[in-house]
């Protein structure tokens, strides 16, 4: 059975590939190499590229970084557009402005990284994640007003306080 039949498999019975090859939820080992046994959940780690299998580690090649380097851009990803709807939501809070901002930093920083290093980034449209020159200027005017508010509160305290 080739690598395509397996996805082929999967896709039509609407599972998990990992599923067809490792017996995931139902035994704790299974053979990953002709005469190799290992636990499943190693498996699992191996064939997903998160680690290499037990005994290998000391070997660990640049390349399993790889994986980590996509979850990291999907999970800030994620977080960008949970930012975003929350502005979408709450146009009017500086602090969630500075949350998206924040996020958007983030997100451009990890997609330049990964072309530096000369990994492609998965498909989007990076310039969702150049602010506008008017969205720019509103939010830092939100945040200076925020902190002179926050100040103006703070005497307020000490002069009740005296």
């Amino acid at each position: 059975m080739t690598l395509a039949d397996v996805l082929v498999l999967a896709y039509a019975l609407d599972v998990p590939p990992m599923l067809l090859m490792t017996p995931l939820g139902t035994d704790d080992a299974c053979e990953v190499l002709p005469g190799r046994m290992e636990s499943t959940w190693d498996a699992v780690e191996w064939i997903s590229g998160h680690d290499p299998l037990p005994g290998d580690r000391e070997e660990r090649s640049a390349e399993w970084s790889l994986v980590t380097v996509f979850e990291q851009h999907r999970d800030q990803l994620d977080l960008w557009r949970l930012r975003h709807k929350q502005v979408e939501r709450n146009p009017d809070q500086a602090e969630a402005a500075l949350a998206l901002e924040n996020a958007r930093n983030m997100l451009a920083m990890t997609r330049d990284s990964m072309r530096r290093q000369g990994i492609t980034p998965p498909s989007f449209d990076d310039s969702l994640l150049l602010p506008e020159e008017d969205e720019m200027d509103q939010i830092m005017r939100e945040i200076q007003l925020e902190r002179q508010q926050q100040r103006v509160e703070r005497l307020k305290n000490i002069d009740r306080e005296d």
